[in-house]
């Protein structure tokens, strides 16, 4: 892979996940949003390049690490809101309701009692995808991938 300049290997898109998700934490905004789904969605196909055909035909004892982790995030319900929210985005096509995973998405901005966190600010923009805080579904998938990473050292 020729990746982006000096984002080469997968490690290096994690790293940029790292700072992605920092930075929306801190300050949650929808450039920052953007880039994080960006980067998580397609993190998937740093680490594993083919797709689920070539090896769904394989038995779970015999997938190797980065086709373990391909499959977990493939049926994974908060991978693939990531992935839809990202490719709504970035293609600007309408997805039929009927086979779409993410109903509704809105913003609120300010403090929302029962629903932020500790933490948030009373004037913070708020991300909610189908009743849920984004960020709940961003810390599932995120520390799906930083395990990952963690075992490689």
């Amino acid at each position: 892979m020729d990746g982006c300049f000096d984002l080469k290997t997968p490690n290096d898109l994690f790293g940029k996940a790292e700072k992605d998700y920092n930075k929306f934490y801190d300050n949650p905004n929808d450039y920052d949003l953007f880039n994080l789904l960006t980067t998580l969605n397609h993190l998937r196909d740093w680490i594993y390049p083919d797709k689920y055909k070539a090896y769904k035909g394989k038995n779970l004892t015999q997938y190797t690490r980065d086709e373990k982790l391909h499959n977990r995030l493939h049926n994974n319900e908060n991978y693939q809101k990531i992935r839809e929210l990202c490719n709504r985005s970035k293609h600007f096509k309408s997805i039929d309701i009927k086979k779409r995973i993410v109903k509704k998405t809105e913003t609120i901005t300010g403090f929302i009692f029962d629903f932020n966190k500790f933490g948030d600010g009373f004037g913070q923009k708020n991300y909610i995808v189908d009743g849920q805080d984004i960020r709940d579904i961003i810390d599932e998938v995120f520390n799906i991938y930083k395990t990952y990473f963690s075992r490689q050292k």
